[in-house]
């Protein structure tokens, strides 16, 4: 290491977010500020030598690898890229008016990927970024920047995973221009002791449809924050997610969909699994401007508890400046049928067992929502792999070479 700079100094006098800023209420960011870790430099992720098995294999695509928020060329598959789609390194763009206040997005790298699909362009296969970290007390910042020409369309699948007590900033920024369709599906699974920290930006012209679905499993807290600006008619935008917590785990989706112009449809569904000890977040606004009328909005968060001692804090809001639209939105909190589990163990099913098939069916109907087969099957695995062991404890990966 070479750069020991510090976070809280490098953030200075802005500090970190704290429950007083409204969008943080249900967050606490006074663990991160006591690991206060040093910002990784350029060559502290040399040391990982393999993407770790188990990296949602199942899916067959051009692997970008970050590790520790730089990009290796030696184990990505750039030569493999689908014609008419290019990824190179960058200048990191400023960070959108709505985020400047916010210390963190200034942590962003000087350096960003940068993705780029061609006018008219259909990638004839996936991108996979992956995000391999490792260290202790380290701030990792990947920054990706996802641009889409006129009628272009893609499928881009995100990986954050690791091994150790770092802290993970990641920044996107995805620009859809007309008619273009991006398909968006992020597995968040980094280490177990972990702090993962997420902002992505979307701006979506005309016609233009984004599929997203989010899947959180790891870290000691993690926090994705979405923000869509539908900056066109005719946008059908798609945003749902799936989240599971254990013991000691806190988990918030923050997201926020700004209907700038009329006759466009944004969809969200959240549904999350908290067993005893976790906690999760969930923070949603629809925003309607006075021009966007015939607007369609639906937003629902969905919470299982499996224990008494599971926590859920839900915050959906509707803010409506048009007389012509349709929107809804709301939240449930559950916990496990007894007649169901009567049901499945009246017919020989062990009582873990009969929980399980429970969970899995409950989030199953929320990944139905993925609309890339392979991914889809790759979520679900990921889901059942969690329920082994439903603390919440990932496996544990192997991140050859040593840590920093």
């Amino acid at each position: 290491m070479t750069d020991r700079t510090l976070l809280l100094d490098k953030i200075g006098g802005a500090g970190l977010p704290t429950p007083r800023v409204e969008s943080w209420k249900y967050t606490d960011l006074k663990a991160l500020a006591r690991l206060n870790p040093v910002l990784a430099d350029a060559n502290s992720g040399q040391s990982i030598t393999a993407v770790p098995t188990g990296t949602l294999p199942e899916i067959e695509a051009a692997q970008i690898v970050l590790t520790n928020g730089e990009l290796r060329p030696d184990l990505s598959d750039l030569t493999a890229l689908p014609e008419g789609v290019t990824v190179e390194e960058t200048d990191a763009p400023a960070p959108p008016e709505f985020w400047r206040e916010d210390a963190l997005v200034g942590l962003a790298p000087g350096t960003a990927i940068a993705i780029r699909v061609a006018k008219g362009v259909e990638a004839s296969k996936p991108l996979h970024v992956i995000s391999i970290a490792s260290g202790d007390a380290m701030a990792i910042r990947p920054s990706v920047t996802v641009s889409l020409g006129e009628a272009a369309r893609l499928v881009l699948i995100e990986s954050h995973i690791g091994d150790g007590t770092y802290f993970t900033n990641v920044t996107a920024n995805v620009t859809l221009a007309r008619a273009a369709a991006l398909g968006h599906y992020k597995l968040q699974a980094d280490g177990r002791s972990a702090f993962h920290i997420a902002r992505t930006a979307l701006t979506l012209g005309d016609n233009t449809e984004y599929d997203g679905f989010r899947l959180s499993t790891g870290g000691t807290l993690a926090r994705d924050e979405i923000r869509a600006t539908l900056d066109g008619s005719h946008i059908e935008a798609r945003l749902n997610g799936a989240y599971m917590a254990g013991d000691g785990q806190h988990i918030d989706t923050t997201s926020f969909i700004d209907h700038a112009k009329p006759e466009c449809r944004s969809h969200q569904v959240f549904k999350g699994v908290l067993d005893a000890g976790g906690r999760g977040v969930f923070q949603g606004k629809i925003l309607v401007r006075p021009d966007a009328q015939k607007t369609d909005g639906y937003q629902m968060n969905r919470a299982l508890m499996l224990s008494p001692d599971a926590e859920i804090d839900s915050k959906p809001e509707l803010e409506i400046y048009a007389d012509d639209v349709k929107c809804s939105h709301g939240a449930t909190i559950g916990e496990l049928e007894e007649n169901q589990l009567f049901y499945l163990m009246a017919r020989g099913i062990p009582r873990d067992r009969a929980r399980h098939l429970l969970i899995e069916a409950y989030l199953a109907d929320a990944v139905e929502h993925v609309g890339h087969e392979p991914t889809r099957a790759a979520f679900q695995k990921t889901i059942s792999a969690w329920l082994q062991h439903h603390d919440g404890t990932p496996e544990t990966l192997e991140i050859r070479g040593a840590r920093t």
